[in-house]
């Protein structure tokens, strides 16, 4: 079967049946399969086993896969890792940094309680990360010279600041600070990686820039900036009275009952309680992210770069989200 080519996703194996409300990166590497790209895929070694499971899935759509275990905070693995891809599938075509964290501790903080380690941390994990992914794809993909497609993972808190909270009783700014901020960092690397052949070429730029014209060599860079689409499904399935889409579950869990069970078993546990304001009256899942790459990377958006796209629900909505969040839990974001 011919490939359109070769694409690396990285944290593509945060699901499981025992934590199943995440999954963008698990979707991005199964539409892209479903697309034709070969597609090798990325985490840290506690996701092994969800990596090998991922690879086995797009094996059975007829695509060649790999896993790749790498910290992409760290220089040295992400250019390894890349390496890898190339001797294993034979070039890198398309790059979907996906890999992200959220801020792990308890909501209801204040500003002032945001540690050193918990900025350095977040800012590691999404924003040079990104830039890591960016810079040794860019260059692979300017080595083959025949252009390609980056593409990160923004969010709607990356593309609007706000104190974190909707009511002064509540307040989870140490969590927007940090993830916001990161997220922030991505939209403006995407957009200055993406459009920097334009700038260059005004201001006739020194040789020593030329390498980041990606626009030259035919690569987009693009981003996208989802709310908090797998929180918001959980909250939504728990909610009696909201009108549960059960179809657009359904179709994204396919055919496998242990994917569905899971899902609600997971939200019926939670506390969680969906405010029905989202502009289109429904939930963001894993695959709206998907069919946005799967969009970024075809011949479609060849004239699109430098952008950041979404948001899938409003930046109300997550932040009343966010508030509604028991103080006990912590803030994860895919």
């Amino acid at each position: 079967m011919t490939s359109k080519g070769v694409a690396l996703v990285t944290g593509a194996g945060k699901f499981s049946t025992t934590n199943p409300c995440r999954g963008i990166g698990r979707a991005v590497a199964l539409q892209l399969a479903e697309d034709g790209f070969d597609v090798a895929v990325n985490d840290l070694g506690t996701m092994s086993e969800e990596l090998d499971t991922l690879v086995e899935e797009i094996q059975k759509k007829g695509r060649k896969s790999s896993s790749h275990i790498a910290d992409i905070s760290q220089e040295a693995p992400v250019k390894n890792m890349i390496e890898m891809v190339v001797q294993k599938h034979g070039s890198l075509d398309v790059m979907v940094a996906n890999a992200g964290t959220g801020l792990d501790r308890p909501l209801g903080l204040e500003f002032i309680q945001l540690s050193v380690e918990d900025w350095d941390k977040t800012m590691a994990i999404n924003a040079r990360g990104t830039f890591l992914c960016y810079k040794y794809a860019g260059i692979q993909m300017i080595k083959q010279g025949r252009g390609g497609r980056i593409i990160g993972a923004s969010s709607v808190l990356g593309k609007q600041a706000h104190r974190g909270s909707t009511t002064p009783s509540v307040v989870v700014a140490p969590q927007v600070a940090a993830y916001g901020a990161s997220k922030f960092a991505v939209r403006g690397l995407t957009q200055a990686v993406g459009m920097i052949d334009h700038f260059l070429q005004e201001k006739k730029s020194t040789n020593n820039s030329k390498a980041l014209e990606f626009a030259k060599y035919g690569i987009t860079v693009n981003a996208y900036a989802p709310g908090a689409i797998d929180t918001l499904l959980c909250k939504y399935l728990t909610n009696s009275s909201s009108r549960v889409p059960i179809q657009r579950l359904n179709a994204v869990t396919g055919t496998d009952p242990a994917i569905g069970d899971a899902i609600r078993n997971h939200a019926s546990s939670q506390s969680y309680l969906y405010i029905g304001i989202t502009p289109l009256k429904t939930i963001g899942l894993p695959q709206d992210v998907a069919n946005v790459v799967s969009f970024l990377v075809s011949e479609k958006s060849q004239f699109i770069t430098g952008q950041a796209v979404g948001s899938f629900i409003s930046l109300l909505t997550t932040l009343i989200l966010l508030e509604q969040i028991s103080v006990n839990g912590g803030l994860f974001f895919d």
